[in-house]
């Protein structure tokens, strides 16, 4: 799945899903992180509510909460209902907090110094979190990088998500925010575009310092010390981790996945227990990372963790995947799902030895066959520019390409093409 979100108006806005920690990773659909809601259009906001967003925890003060020259009309009357809660991070009014943090408040290293200051402002986050109703929950301050990426950092350790990876979330919404300020024609007092190079100085140094203090940051202690108790904690720490039963529900097939699928020269088999050295095998192929996001060096309880969740996905008619196999031999894994409620996927990667046989043509048209036969409008399939053999999987498998838009892998941006293969096509 896609992290980066296209809410019509909004910019600097990602799902929190598909990062990893010890036990897999980070759960789609549950915690959104944005800038402000303002930006978006009538149509942005019936798209988040498409979503499954249901709450909204807004990080701003009340003077910042208005509408903006240049932000769209939209009528309020008609937009779906979701709850918004406002819970403050800090005081701008403060003159100390400002004497001390008012020169870094686009850099992490007041972080410290605002959690120090204020933890029954961020309990109060924790607990909104915590009470939020079945539905994702967008947590959104201005920009949606510094308050936002306090809140989604402590959100990120809490699930055990890997310190660089914190880091490179962080990385992303400081581009994001850059390039939006490039497309503002007046200049801004509060923010100034920077070239690549400039950009990069300020990140080395900004995400330095976020990297020191999540090194030593118990989250789990701070909170509890500001009064969350373990039960609205744990809530929290649930629901990021595991894909909400909500969620299944707008996400499930209305059949179930076979065990097996069958055409010329590949066979597609269930994922079984044993299936784990194909997992570990595969994250060892170095030029996976490159073109997909599957892991990368795991460890056998990792693999084999990874099996189990696909098996359990299957079952709840989520997403499903296979063995790809010829003439008996185990050659790599294709699957299909749905993304965050929008149309279906297919997927694939092979070991090196499967490669140039035609598999991964095959396994898309079974794959999207089985989707387009069993109710399914269209199908996509999604490559990151520059993967010219996967392309030729696309259109060999019958996908048409439909548009290319910015995406992310491991943390860097990538320019990804989205490729449909609709029902009449043939």
């Amino acid at each position: 799945m896609d992290r980066i979100v296209t809410w019509d108006g909004i910019y600097n806005a990602r799902d929190l899903g598909g990062l990893r920690t010890a036990a897999g990773t980070t759960a789609f659909g549950a915690f959104y992180r944005t800038a402000r809601l303002e930006c978006l259009t009538d149509g942005g906001w019936q798209q988040m509510y498409d979503a499954g967003v249901r709450t909204i925890v807004d990080l701003r003060n009340e003077e910042e909460r208005a509408r903006r020259d240049g932000d769209p009309r939209i009528d309020v009357g008609a937009l779906p209902t979701v709850t918004v809660v406002s819970c403050p991070t800090e005081d701008q009014s403060d003159p100390e907090f400002m004497e001390i943090c008012g020169p870094y408040l686009d850099s992490p290293e007041y972080y410290r110094e605002n959690l120090r200051r204020w933890p029954e402002k961020f309990a109060a986050v924790f607990r909104a979190l915590s009470a939020a109703v079945d539905g994702g929950i967008v947590v959104h301050c201005a920009g949606g990088r510094d308050r936002t990426g306090l809140i989604t950092t402590m959100l990120l350790l809490l699930a055990g998500v890997e310190h660089a990876d914190i880091a490179a979330d962080y990385e992303l919404s400081c581009r994001a925010v850059n390039e939006y300020f490039k497309t503002l024609s007046a200049p801004q007092a509060r923010e100034t575009p920077r070239t690549e190079a400039e950009l990069r100085v300020v990140l080395d140094h900004r995400t330095a310092a976020l990297r020191e203090l999540v090194e030593g940051f118990d989250v789990e202690h701070y909170l509890l010390d500001a009064g969350l108790t373990s039960a609205e904690l744990d809530k929290v720490k649930n629901r990021l981790l595991t894909l909400p039963e909500w969620h299944h529900r707008d996400m499930s097939f209305d059949v179930e996945f076979p065990q097996q699928l069958t055409g010329p020269g590949v066979t597609l088999r269930a994922l079984a227990a044993s299936d784990w050295e194909l997992e570990y095998a595969l994250s060892r192929v170095s030029d996976v990372p490159q073109w997909t996001y599957y892991p990368v060096d795991m460890d056998e309880e990792t693999a084999r963790h990874r099996v189990e969740r696909t098996k359990h996905r299957h079952e709840q008619r989520i997403a499903a995947r296979y063995a790809v196999m010829h003439d008996g031999v185990t050659l790599g894994t294709a699957g299909m799902g749905l993304a965050g409620g929008d149309e279906p996927e297919v997927f694939y990667v092979l070991l090196r030895e499967g490669r140039g046989r035609g598999l991964a043509t095959g396994a898309a048209r079974l794959l999207s066959d089985w989707m387009l036969d069993h109710g399914c409008q269209r199908v996509a399939l999604e490559t990151i520019v520059g993967n010219i053999p996967s392309e030729r999987v696309a259109q060999g498998a019958g996908f048409v390409h439909e548009s290319t838009h910015a995406g992310d892998q491991r943390g860097e941006p990538v320019q990804l093409k989205r490729w449909i293969r609709h029902r009449s096509a043939p």
